[in-house]
């Protein structure tokens, strides 16, 4: 790590453990390895938002050319936020790209963030489906947000019609977390959200036996006649011509 940025992180890091401010708004920082090059961050959810009671930590990452470009920060805990990917917890903040200068502080990114979380701005999103809910259905945006933290953030809002639509997903095969996205996604109506996770699963199995099918055709190109001496295997030959070609054509000679 650059000399400058290791001086400055240390510093600042120093800084923020002996700040009451910061103390006082329950945010805390602590060292990942002894280069300060990545630190791990923790928030706590502001009062009177569908966050306060959960503790939200971030990753932090400080670049050699700080305090001249920002650190690159995501946030660990899954969180229901408009300019917070719900998938990567990759952050659309100003301060955090164009906006960045070199007198900010990692003080600064911490309470921004912090911030972040009383007052979203839907109009520049990370995450399109959560602004869009934030935007059109906010009642909707604030029981989903309030789950969030109670699974993700340990949060004290337990929701159990929620959860009971979670729970009949996941009893017809679906991975909770998937379950819960698509429901989050689709303002909780069970049966939006149970066609979708079902017509994904039907693309996906299609182009996966697509993949394998165009492998073939390649191989064989290239002088792979045999399909002994293929590297996909008959059973996967097979299974994949089946979800293709009508079910009337037996698949298992072919």
């Amino acid at each position: 790590m650059a000399n400058i940025a290791a001086l400055r992180i240390q510093r600042e890091f120093k800084e923020v453990i002996r700040s009451e401010e910061v103390a006082k708004c329950a945010i805390k920082v602590e060292l990942v390895n002894d280069s300060f090059t990545e630190l791990k961050g923790e928030i706590a959810g502001p009062p009177d938002t569908p966050y306060e009671g959960g503790n939200f930590v971030l990753e932090i990452k400080v670049p050699e050319t700080y305090p001249f470009n920002p650190p690159k920060v995501r946030f660990i805990t899954k969180i229901w936020h408009p300019n917070i990917s719900s998938v990567t917890g990759a952050i659309c903040l100003d301060i955090l790209k164009d906006q960045w200068a070199a007198a900010m502080t990692l003080r600064t990114v911490l309470l921004s963030l912090q911030a972040l979380l009383s007052a979203a701005e839907p109009d520049d999103p990370q995450d399109a489906v959560v602004a869009r809910q934030y935007k059109e259905h906010p009642e909707m945006f604030r029981q989903t947000a309030k789950h969030w933290t109670y699974v993700y953030a340990g949060g004290p809002a337990k929701m159990p019609d929620l959860d009971d639509k979670i729970r009949r997903l996941t009893d017809m095969g679906i991975e909770e977390h998937n379950a819960r996205v698509a429901l989050s996604s689709y303002n909780w109506d069970l049966e939006r959200a149970t066609e979708q996770l079902f017509t994904g699963d039907v693309h996906s199995m299609l182009k996966n036996a697509f993949t394998t099918l165009l492998s073939i055709m390649v191989q064989s190109k290239f002088g792979f006649q045999n399909k002994s001496k293929l590297k996909i295997s008959n059973k996967e030959i097979s299974e994949s011509m089946a979800l293709i070609l009508p079910s009337n054509i037996d698949t298992s000679s072919l």
